[in-house]
């Protein structure tokens, strides 16, 4: 098979896999989506990484990604900075953020981004990273929804953090597809499981 093809069948695989968990995830009831939620929260607390971590990058959910809001105001208590990403051209920023109402702006892909007035995180400053994605796998790899911009953030300077993906049951597969730069996670975190690699 000829690297062409290759890359075709990769890129096919993909695209299916992320029909149906987009499919999936569509389909979550309201009461599910908020217990699993914050089942996958308290997991993410209970990890020795982030007890430890003093800065954290967390996302903002978009079309039913597992929801994280709750863990900002958790960290701020436990004084913990919390910062969070925006997507500036092919790259991603971080950004402290501490008020949900107010640090943010719909931005990329109607995502819920941090305004530009807060202040830009330097990469070494940043503990651990928490991802969102489509799909994982029992290995750690990740599959996201076809940008690259985690895997191009961790390559420009943030591989040094602890790397976190939050997901749903139904996310995990046996394999995601990967090519080889896609960055693995150290973590995975469900709602009734944590798999670290």
């Amino acid at each position: 098979m000829t690297t062409v093809a290759v890359d075709k069948d990769l890129n096919f695989q993909k695209h299916r896999m992320r029909s149906r968990v987009k499919q999936l995830r569509s389909q979550l009831l309201v009461a599910q989506y908020s217990k699993w939620s914050e089942q996958i929260c308290a997991q993410i607390l209970g990890l020795g990484a982030v007890q430890k971590a003093q800065t954290i990058m967390l996302y903002r959910s978009v079309r039913n990604e597992a929801d994280l809001d709750p863990l900002f105001s958790v960290f701020q208590r436990l004084g913990k900075k919390t910062v969070t990403p925006r997507v500036e051209g092919d790259a991603i920023r971080a950004y402290y953020t501490s008020d949900l109402s107010a640090d943010f702006e719909i931005g990329y892909a109607g995502i819920r981004e941090p305004l530009t007035t807060c202040e830009q995180v330097p990469l070494e400053k940043i503990d651990i990273v928490i991802v969102p994605g489509c799909a994982f796998d029992l290995l750690g790899h990740r599959l996201g929804w076809g940008r690259g911009f985690y895997d191009r953030f961790f390559q420009s300077g943030a591989m040094h953090t602890t790397k976190i993906a939050a997901a749903f049951n139904f996310q995990v597969v046996h394999a995601v597809p990967a090519n080889d730069d896609d960055v693995g996670m150290d973590h995975l975190v469900t709602e009734t499981r944590v798999l670290s690699f």
